[in-house]
């Protein structure tokens, strides 16, 4: 699962958002992955974290969109307050992909979201290339050397081998 992060601010003009993903910026499907975030609620004799759903939720016509801390909670400290989506790669194959952010605000009779031109002015702002390899690692030790402290040669050691030193470190 990749956390990922950007800052949208107070005057970003969004209400809601979306993240897309694509292989060859043509068509884009929706990370619809849960995202939780986690607010600080003030009280007397001490506070406590709470955890609130971000989404995806479906409103104003939209499907798969997440709220915002700052639009949710004005002013309250949240723990993350940055972290937009939590994607779960293991459900798309590997490859390169092309991950796009949509800003959404409501609309003028405020019964509809509509795209906020603050994600839409400069298409290079709100979105991320990156490659997913879901392969598992494999790891070969091909190799074992023994490194004398003082930097000496490293000095092969054989399989099963028994090797007593104090000083030094194995390679």
């Amino acid at each position: 699962t990749l956390d990922i992060a950007a800052w949208f601010g107070a005057l970003a003009d969004v209400y809601r958002y979306k993240i897309q993903y694509s292989t060859d910026g043509a068509t884009w499907n929706d990370v619809s992955d849960p995202l939780t975030n986690t607010y600080y609620q003030f009280a007397l004799g001490g506070g406590t974290w709470i955890n609130a759903s971000m989404g995806p939720l479906s409103e104003g016509g939209q499907v798969n969109v997440y709220k915002l801390p700052y639009v949710e909670r004005p002013g309250t400290p949240w723990i993350f307050p940055d972290l937009i989506a939590r994607w779960d790669s293991t459900k798309v194959a590997n490859g390169l992909y092309t991950l796009r952010i949509l800003g959404f605000k409501v609309n003028s009779t405020g019964t509809a979201l509509e795209a906020s031109m603050a994600l839409i002015i400069d298409p290079s702002f709100g979105k991320l290339k990156l490659r997913v390899d879901n392969s598992p690692p494999v790891s070969r030790i091909t190799a074992v050397k023994h490194v004398p402290a003082g930097g000496g040669a490293p000095v092969p050691v054989a399989v099963c081998q028994i090797l007593g030193f104090t000083s030094g470190r194995l390679r």
